[in-house]
């Protein structure tokens, strides 16, 4: 069939083949989109109630919509009675396949491929339609590991014609097969709760609990044998995952977990991945463990924190659960808003990551849904997402993948024909000078010339201002004219100024508000204590410098109540404003102990948020006066800030304090000067 066309569709090449028969890519002629087709053998095709079945589970999974399931776009019949049915084609591989080649995977990456699958179960659990077949071969691991459940509903239609003594048909599924399938008794969601946990057994353990020569064998042990408990096959497997293993695998239903969503949970809990639960897990405590000695002196503490955390906790847990709810809504301002409340109300690093993680996912979902209510403005519905540029306008790593779960987002919303597009500077370039919101003519045409749908959206993300930022909009390429746009402030990376009555404070200001491009300036700060300053230069187009302390002025200790400014009269440098024009901020964070490069390096190691997790390190410029500093650098600031526990070393005593100890003394203080950049006029 290479070559020829099915329908709308273009085939390209064999991609897989199997009893059923044969899967191909193609591409969509009328949308330009690349799909998969699977095109079903002429034996079955000719059977009519297998027909028939077919579409109506057809029917029934397109309803699906959710990102751990494959999307299915339409079927149809060629001219010579062959049935067929498109759907989303998965640039990645089947589960299978990994297994077969001997991947490894961590006790983490299993427990989260699991839990992926889970999802996407849920989803089909609240239409009422159980999968009947989950096998590794039909979970799909995108190259951006995001996990696809594939082929719904075509295993009861299978078996409905197929006889037990086909093993070369049914020895892929059989192995899978639930106890009570196997007795050919009436089944529910709970037989793919254990074909899932067979997949979670052989995955962990690199073997099947259940294996034999012939199929009836294999359902003969399905029924009848315990399997070897996965421990005793693989040590390294905790304790936890086994028992949600065996729950799973349970040879009666209503021994196993009674949905998904309890499953999924149970696997969340393995990595404390739910904000609820790991909030619940920090009501416990081990205090019983201390010493005599020190019982009464800490007794006040411990009465302390079982007086107040389990409030605190389930305050954090309530708001997060309320986010989840107005999130399900697709009312993301509030559900941010619940978020915000509770990310500056949390104490625990592990929790705070995990809601700035949902923080991050609900910006997405919240620009995609506000991208997609524009559809009715379109007509042919199509939208190219190119990926997001630095704030200056280069490419960025960061851009692309934030792109890519954008368009994720918006296909699962479905309300737009999405295309993802190679990053093109010169769309970039040409959105960037818009002015009142039209784009002049010749931009339209540049853009008509590079695009091929009708409209386009183009984002930028960098910090700004006094946060990281996501800024998108979205472009009718006809018209020339700005449809949407929208700007996301990301949670846990802002550096707030302190109010001015505080024990601590610092005052921040120029000579100016506003400077011509090539103009001298001159910095003005004052502290009410001694205290270590470090400036920065936040730009419009996305650059942070490290003003001082630089490499003339490398002691950043200014006495209490003195007012300095920078440069001084005797230093070896002058300020110039600079390229591009625009919005710019001086920010002085001053703090009662040094604030340490090296600590502030252990916090961006240690933090496994997204945009810090893909980020650059502390950037060191040794050629230069100033140092540039990258964003994922204010988040460690930020996050030191915020927790007020920072190493330093006492130049009185020698040695390492960490905030709290009484030599430490740590306190701060933030201030910022606005201040706009021209250009001189021709």
């Amino acid at each position: 069939m290479l070559g020829k066309s099915v329908g709308d569709f273009e085939i390209k090449e064999e991609i897989g083949k199997g009893g059923m028969g044969r899967v191909y890519r193609a591409i969509q002629k009328s949308l330009n989109r690349e799909v998969a087709i699977k095109v079903l053998s002429a034996a079955l095709s000719n059977n009519e109630e297998f027909i028939e079945r077919f579409d109506l589970e057809a029917k029934s999974v397109a309803k699906l919509i959710q990102t751990n399931i494959i999307q299915m776009y339409s079927k149809g019949v060629t001219e010579d009675g062959i049935h067929y049915f498109a759907m989303e084609f998965v640039h990645g591989e089947d589960l299978s396949s990994k297994i077969r080649r001997g991947d490894t995977f961590s006790e983490k990456e299993v427990i989260d491929i699991i839990t992926q699958a889970c999802r996407g179960l849920e989803e089909a659990q609240k239409f009422g339609i159980i999968h009947r077949d989950i096998k590794p071969s039909n979970i799909l691991i995108t190259n951006d590991s995001v996990v696809k459940i594939a082929d719904f509903g075509l295993a009861k239609s299978l078996e409905a014609t197929m006889k037990l003594t086909k093993t070369d048909v049914f020895m892929g599924t059989v192995n899978y097969t639930s106890p009570e399938q196997g007795l050919g008794k009436p089944i529910d969601h709970r037989t793919d709760i254990y074909s899932l946990g067979i997949v979670f057994y052989q995955i962990l353990t690199n073997k099947l609990p259940f294996d034999a020569e012939s199929a009836a064998t294999v359902i003969y042990k399905h029924i009848h044998e315990e399997p070897e408990k996965p421990r005793k096959i693989n040590p390294n497997i905790s304790p936890g995952a086994e028992a949600v293993i065996l729950k799973a695998i349970a040879k009666k239903p209503e021994d196993r977990y009674q949905n998904m969503t309890e499953f999924r949970r149970a696997l969340e809990s393995l990595l404390d991945t739910k904000p609820r639960e790991l909030i619940k897990k920090k009501q416990g405590f081990s205090y019983v463990k201390i010493a005599v000695p020190v019982l009464l002196v800490i007794a006040g503490i411990v009465l302390y924190f079982l007086l107040t955390a389990p409030t605190e906790s389930q305050q954090v847990a309530k708001l997060v659960e309320q986010a989840d709810a107005f999130g399900k809504k697709h009312d993301y301002k509030k559900s941010l808003e619940k978020l915000k409340m509770a990310y500056h109300l949390c104490t625990s690093e592990d929790i705070a990551d995990k809601i700035i993680e949902q923080y991050f996912q609900y910006s997405l979902g919240s620009i995609a849904w506000s991208i997609s209510s524009e559809s009715d403005l379109l007509k042919d519905k199509t939208v190219s997402v190119i990926p997001f540029a630095k704030l200056n306008g280069e490419k960025s790593e960061q851009g692309k993948i934030v792109a890519s779960e954008l368009i994720k987002q918006l296909k699962i919303f479905g309300a737009l024909n999405v295309y993802e597009k190679e990053f093109l500077p010169e769309v970039i370039r040409e959105i960037q000078v818009v002015k009142n919101g039209v784009m002049s003519d010749d931009a339209r045409e540049t853009l008509k010339n590079l695009i091929d749908t009708e409209s386009v959206v183009v984002g930028w993300i960098g910090y700004a201002e006094n946060t990281f930022k996501i800024i998108t909009s979205m472009f009718h390429i006809e018209s020339g004219k700005i449809l949407k746009t929208d700007t996301v402030d990301m949670l846990g990376w802002n550096i707030n100024d302190t109010v001015k009555s505080a024990e601590l404070h610092v005052n921040v200001w120029m000579n100016n508000k506003t400077y011509t491009i090539g103009d001298p300036a001159t910095i003005f700060l004052k502290a009410n204590r001694d205290c270590y300053i470090t400036l920065f230069n936040v730009r419009s187009n996305g650059e942070i410098w490290e003003l001082f302390p630089n490499r003339y002025q490398p002691d950043n200790f200014v006495k209490a109540n003195r007012e300095y400014n920078i440069p001084g009269t005797d230093d070896q440098f002058v300020f110039r404003v600079c390229e591009p024009p625009g919005k710019e901020y001086i920010k002085v964070v001053a703090s009662t102990v040094p604030l340490s490069p090296g600590e502030i390096q252990k916090q961006i190691s240690n933090d496994t948020s997204f945009f810090v997790a893909k980020a650059e390190n502390i950037v060191q410029n040794d050629d230069y006066v100033f140092r540039s500093v990258s964003p994922a650098e204010m988040r460690g600031i930020h996050e030191i800030l915020k927790k007020r526990a920072i190493e330093v070393v006492s130049t009185q005593k020698g040695k390492k304090l960490s905030y709290g100890e009484s030599d430490a003394g740590f306190d701060y203080a933030v201030s910022s000067w606005a201040f706009e950049t021209i250009k001189l006029r021709d």
